[in-house]
């Protein structure tokens, strides 16, 4: 009786420092607290000011000192989507929405990505296909309505969506 009492006692320990080990490996230790929120403050004025290697650089290692922080690996994406990296950014709210399946503005965000990375594959359907000009002109043609639907639109406020991505300039799509 007393041998069971005593495992009862070290399996509820274990569980407890078990639970304590694991808020550890997910939370800043409260002496780090101050570095983590320098590097954030760090990264969203790298942001900012469009030094987007630095935000990527600050993000990245965030994302290493918070990796449950939703909100770091969103601002990552939008920092690889300005980029120009689509498929990092990709890669970010992914895991963002993996973790948060209703975080809206990374669900808008993938849709722009995702869209931005159609249109250039048409685009690049349409240079290549000069053996079949039905499909070069279908390509084409779709390249340009996925190019008009991820422009802004001209009457539109600007930064309707808090920190939705910017397109990047559009691929060269031929003429013919």
């Amino acid at each position: 009786m007393a041998l069971q009492m005593t495992f009862r006692g070290m399996a509820l320990g274990l569980v407890i420092l078990g639970a304590g080990l694991t808020g550890c490996a997910t939370q800043p230790h409260s002496e780090n607290l101050p570095d983590v929120m320098a590097l954030q403050q760090h990264a969203r004025l790298a942001y900012a000011e469009g030094n987007l290697p630095q935000a990527q650089a600050d993000y990245r290692q965030l994302t290493h000192l918070l990796p449950e922080d939703e909100d770091t690996w969103f601002h990552l994406g939008n920092a690889y989507a300005r980029g120009n990296q689509p498929a990092l950014a990709v890669e970010a709210y992914r895991h963002v929405l993996g973790h948060d399946a209703a975080y809206a503005k990374a669900w808008h965000n993938l849709g722009i990505v995702l869209m931005q990375q159609a249109e250039a594959a048409f685009a690049e359907s349409a240079r290549h296909a000069h053996g079949d000009p039905t499909l070069q002109k279908a390509s084409l043609v779709m390249a340009q309505r996925i190019a008009r639907l991820t422009q802004p639109e001209p009457n539109a406020a600007p930064n309707s969506v808090p920190e939705a991505a910017t397109p990047p300039p559009s691929p060269a799509v031929p003429e013919n």
